[in-house]
């Protein structure tokens, strides 16, 4: 699936359709992508996230979501990537994107604007300014230690290896 020396993948819980209930459901695609698709090498999760645009446009998360779904929800897609083994993942948007989709200087209510860490004020204008949403917050305080072998998060018994990413601890 790709020439490089890794394979990369959008992944959200309507998009593909087989990350949907419609489909084998997020975490399953993900355990489908890594062992089948990847093929031995690494793979990358390049977007995951919820938008909380004012409507879901699907019926599947696309849109519509509070604040704290963004959050907790966003907190569970990268626990599952990390747990398909998964050897990275990236927050789909820093901040939400208002030139998207018809205006370039007022958020529209399409869920494409809507899925930033950094939420801007939706009146628009050139001296707009942000404010953190509860995602942040939740990815600031998830990567504080992060468990990365044994990456299937099975229960251990026994001698295990754990390999665990503290920032804290490289600070030390």
């Amino acid at each position: 699936y790709s020439p490089w020396d890794f394979v990369c993948f959008n992944v959200y819980p309507w998009s593909p359709v087989m990350t949907s209930n419609y489909g084998m459901g997020f975490r399953p695609f993900l355990d489908h992508l890594k062992k089948f698709v990847a093929g031995g090498k690494p793979l990358l999760i390049m977007e995951y996230g919820l938008s909380v645009g004012p409507y879901d446009v699907t019926g599947h998360g696309y849109g519509g979501n509070t604040e704290d779904q963004q959050a907790s929800e966003g907190i569970r897609m990268l626990r599952d990537i990390l747990a398909a083994g998964a050897a990275g993942a990236a927050y789909t948007h820093f901040a939400d994107q208002i030139w998207k989709i018809g205006s370039m200087a007022e958020q529209d209510d399409d869920p494409e604007e809507w899925f930033g860490m950094l939420a801007l004020d939706p009146k628009g204008g050139p001296a707009m300014e942000g404010r953190w949403r509860p995602v942040y917050y939740a990815h600031s305080n998830f990567y504080r230690a992060v468990l990365l072998e044994p990456a299937d998060l099975s229960p251990l018994s026994g001698a295990q290896r754990i390999l665990l990413y503290s920032e804290r601890a490289n600070e030390a």
